[in-house]
Formats: structure tokens, C-alpha cells, sequence
């Protein structure tokens, strides 16, 4: 779910699952905190697969460096932990990353509770809460309008 944005935003509502690749990641409550881990650690390919030894890309014992620490690379992570369902959906590291990929695809009953998840969780979750989302923006224009009337130079002319 790297750059997840809209479209990220889009299938959760439709109850599609998505996974995200969050260096550092230990639970939901932690997504703000990974900021201090080595967001470019590197997974070593341990196992050779056809389409590497084709491609030419990886080779047994390599590491294969994916970095989260750009905006885009944790917005899935972000949206997932906002709908309430980070815990099931971000991993660490590529194999957890991998490993839930393959699951979805194999483990039916997994899948399918996961999006009843999804879908019962859209009326509660911060994440899809229109009002909340315009209040606060409202309450946030409020304030710098305040502000503006004191003096300070908030906004643009």
C-alpha cells in the first residue's frame, strides 16, 4: 500500500483489505513512534526464486532495502491504523509483509473476515467520520482566523 492515498482510502471503505510495509512497526498504537527506528532496514532473501534468478535482481544471501521513511511509504500504514485494523494488516519486515500476501490468496475464511471487519468498522472509524473530519477542519479555520485578528500574519493575503 506504498503511496496509498485516495485509492488506499477507496478500497478500505469497499472493505478491500490492503497490507503496508512499515519499518519499525510494533503495534497501531505505536505508528507515530517509528519515527527513531532504521526505516531502511533490509530483508536477506534467503530463499531463490525463478522469477529473481530471470530477472536478475536478487540472489541468494542479498538484502533487498525497501525504506518507509518517506510521507508515501507509511500513508497505508496511517489508514489502516486509523480504520482500526493495523495490528492484522502492517508488518515490520518483507516476510511478514510477503507472508500475509500469500494469505490472502490461499486463507478464504481470513480474507472474508477481514473484509466483514472492513466494512463493520467504516460507521465507527475516525478514518471515514465526514462530520468529525469537517468540524475539526472548521474549528482549525476558526482558529487561524483568531489568530489573524491578534495581529499575527497566519494566513496568506
Amino acid at each position: 500500500s506504498y503511496n496509498a492515498h485516495t485509492l488506499g482510502c477507496d478500497a478500505l471503505y469497499m472493505g478491500v483489505p490492503m497490507i503496508s510495509l512499515l519499518r519499525g512497526f510494533k503495534n497501531a498504537d505505536t505508528i507515530g513512534e517509528c519515527e527513531g527506528e532504521r526505516f531502511a532496514d533490509a530483508d536477506l532473501v534467503e530463499e531463490s526464486t525463478n522469477e529473481n534468478i530471470i530477472s536478475g535482481k536478487e540472489h541468494l544471501g542479498e538484502h533487498r532495502l525497501i525504506a518507509t521513511d518517506k510521507l508515501a511509504s507509511r500513508v497505508g500504514a496511517s489508514l489502516l491504523a486509523a480504520v482500526g485494523i493495523a495490528n492484522d494488516l502492517v508488518f515490520p519486515n518483507m516476510d511478514g509483509y510477503e507472508k500475509a500476501m500469500v494469505r490472502c490468496v490461499t486463507d478464504r475464511k481470513w480474507f472474508d473476515d477481514l473484509r466483514r471487519r472492513l466494512n463493520s468498522l467504516n460507521d465507527s472509524s475516525p478514518l471515514f467520520d465526514t462530520r468529525l473530519w469537517v468540524e475539526n477542519l472548521e474549528a482549525a479555520f476558526g482558529e487561524l482566523a483568531s489568530l489573524k485578528t491578534t495581529g499575527l500574519d497566519v494566513l496568506p493575503d
